[in-house]
């Protein structure tokens, strides 16, 4: 078993397999606190989205450089809210952060 495990463990240096779901009870309550938005939707954007959820963070929308991808977007990943632009995110105040998932140049 030792090696065969080894060669799936993405932790080799580790003695206990990985466990399956790594985020505690009180974590999971913490993150379920939070509700953020995510500005972009090329490749990173989703994968923001997808990442958050899994944390249990709540995601409420998401913004684009046109209302139109953005509206595009929202109904593919199920999401409450398409924002026009980054701006409009800001002004809502139940965002309580966002992720900035655009071009490094428009950091």
């Amino acid at each position: 078993m030792g090696q065969r495990y080894r060669l799936f463990n993405p932790h080799p240096l580790s003695s206990r397999p990985p466990t399956k779901n790594p985020i505690s009870k009180l974590k999971r309550y913490m993150y379920s606190t939070i509700t953020a938005g995510v500005a972009g939707t090329g490749f990173i954007g989703p994968v923001h989205v997808e990442g958050l959820r899994r944390l249990g963070v709540r995601v409420k929308g998401i913004s684009s450089a046109t209302l139109e991808l953005a509206e595009e977007a929202r109904q593919q990943l199920n999401l409450e809210h398409a924002y026009p632009d980054i701006d409009a995110m800001l002004t809502d105040d139940a965002l309580d952060v966002i992720h900035l998932a655009v071009p490094n140049v428009l950091h």
